[in-house]
C-alpha cells in the first residue's frame, strides 16, 4: 500500500492490507511546543478457504477428518452442514477442531455423504464442500452352503455380498481359480466352446443347453456358480471370495456327491466244489461312502461262524464245504445270492 500526508494532516492508504493495521500517531509541534494523537487501525478482510482435496475416503470404523482451514479478518467462525443440514455434535459423533476440522468418530456408513464448510466474519463467506466416502470390508449375504449330492444331481451353489466399494466375487474349486464364464469341466476345470452355439442341427445344440445350466454366473451383487449333472470328480472344497480395495473375506463349502454302490462282475455265480473243500466267495463293490457288505444264504442272513467267515474285504470263506441235507455230495450246485446295504 502507498501512504501520503494530505495538506489538512490527514494520513491517507491506498490499497490497505492486513499489514497496514496497527497504531498510528500524529504528532503536530511548531515553536510553542507539540501535540500528540493515537489512531488504531483495524485492516478487516472477508475469509478465505485454504484450497483441499474435494473427495475424501475413510474405512469403516475409523476417524475421518474433514480439513477446513480458513483465514481473514476479523478470524471468521468455523461451521459444518452435512448434505445441507448442521451437523450436531451432541452425540459426540462430530467435533469442530479449533483449527476449523471437522472430526468424524467411528465411520460408518450412514456418515457418507456431502459436507459443506462455512467461514464466514463480519465483511464477508467463504464455503468449500468435501464429498465423504465411507469404505467397508465385504460382508456375505448369501452364503453357498455344503452340499451333499448324488451322481447326476445338479450343483447350485449362490454366493453374495456387500460392501463399499461393490465387491469382486469369484471361487476356487480345490484350490483351483475358476475365472470368467467358462463352462465348467469335469473336476471343476474351466473350458472354453464358443463355436457350439453356432452349430446348426437340433441334436448338436441339444448339449450346449446343457452347457447353458454350468458354469459361473453373477448377476444381483452375487455369484451362482452351476453343474448340472455332477459326478464323482466334482466332489471337494469350493471357495467363494469377495474382495475390494479394502480388503478380502472368503468362505468355505464342501460338496459331496454319493455314488450307489456298483458290483464288479456278475451279480449272481454258480459254484460246484467238492465236500470238504475250502471255498471263497468274492464280492468286489465300490460306492461313496464304502458301502457295507452283508450276506444272504437262500434269503436268510448268513451269520459268521467257526464254518464260515466275512473277511473284511467283503469275501466270504468256508473253510470246508459241507453236503446240504438231501443232496449227494457235489450233486446240485449251491446258489450264492449276494446283497448290499
Amino acid at each position: 500500500a502507498s501512504t501520503w500526508v494530505l495538506p489538512s494532516g490527514q494520513l491517507r492508504i491506498s490499497h490497505a492490507s492486513p499489514e497496514d493495521a496497527g497504531n498510528y500517531f500524529c504528532i503536530a509541534q511548531n515553536s510553542a511546543g507539540s501535540a500528540m494523537g493515537k489512531t488504531r487501525l483495524v485492516v478487516q478482510v472477508p475469509p478465505v478457504i485454504e484450497t483441499s482435496l474435494p473427495d475424501l475416503s475413510a474405512i469403516e470404523g475409523s476417524h475421518a477428518l474433514l480439513p477446513c482451514t480458513a483465514r481473514g479478518s476479523p478470524e471468521p467462525d468455523i461451521a459444518w452442514e452435512k448434505d445441507g443440514q448442521p451437523v450436531s455434535g451432541a452425540q459426540g459423533k462430530f467435533t469442530i477442531q479449533p483449527s476449523g476440522e471437522l472430526l468424524v468418530t467411528n465411520s460408518e456408513g450412514q456418515d457418507a455423504g456431502t459436507y459443506t464448510c462455512t467461514a464466514e466474519n463480519a465483511v464477508g463467506r467463504a464455503r468449500r464442500r468435501v464429498h465423504l466416502t465411507i469404505l467397508a470390508l465385504p460382508v456375505f449375504t448369501t452364503l453357498p452352503g455344503d452340499h451333499s449330492l448324488h451322481l447326476g444331481d445338479r450343483l447350485w451353489l449362490r454366493c453374495a455380498a456387500r460392501g463399499s466399494p461393490t465387491p469382486r466375487i469369484g471361487w476356487t474349486i480345490n484350490n483351483r481359480p475358476v475365472t470368467g464364464l467358462g463352462l465348467l469341466g469335469a473336476g471343476g476345470t474351466e473350458t472354453h466352446d464358443p463355436g457350439r452355439s453356432r452349430r446348426e442341427g437340433r441334436e448338436r445344440d441339444t448339449p450346449f443347453i446343457k452347457h447353458l445350466l454350468e458354469g459361473v454366473s453373477e448377476q444381483d451383487g452375487g455369484s451362482t456358480l452351476q453343474r448340472a449333472v455332477v459326478t464323482r470328480e466334482d466332489s471337494g472344497t469350493y471357495v467363494c471370495w469377495a474382495e475390494n480395495r479394502v480388503g478380502r473375506v472368503q468362505v468355505v463349502s464342501f460338496v459331496h456327491v454319493k455314488e450307489a454302490p456298483v458290483l464288479q462282475g456278475e451279480a449272481f455265480s454258480y459254484l460246484v466244489e467238492p465236500v470238504g473243500g475250502s471255498v471263497r466267495l468274492d464280492c468286489v463293490a465300490h460306492g461313496d461312502p464304502a458301502p457295507d457288505i452283508r450276506w444272504l444264504k437262500d434269503g436268510l442272513p448268513l451269520r459268521g461262524s467257526r464254518l464260515r467267515l466275512q473277511l473284511h474285504n467283503g469275501s466270504l470263506t468256508i473253510p470246508r464245504t459241507e453236503a446240504r441235507r438231501g443232496l449227494a455230495p457235489g450233486v446240485g450246485p449251491p446258489r450264492t445270492t449276494l446283497g448290499f446295504f
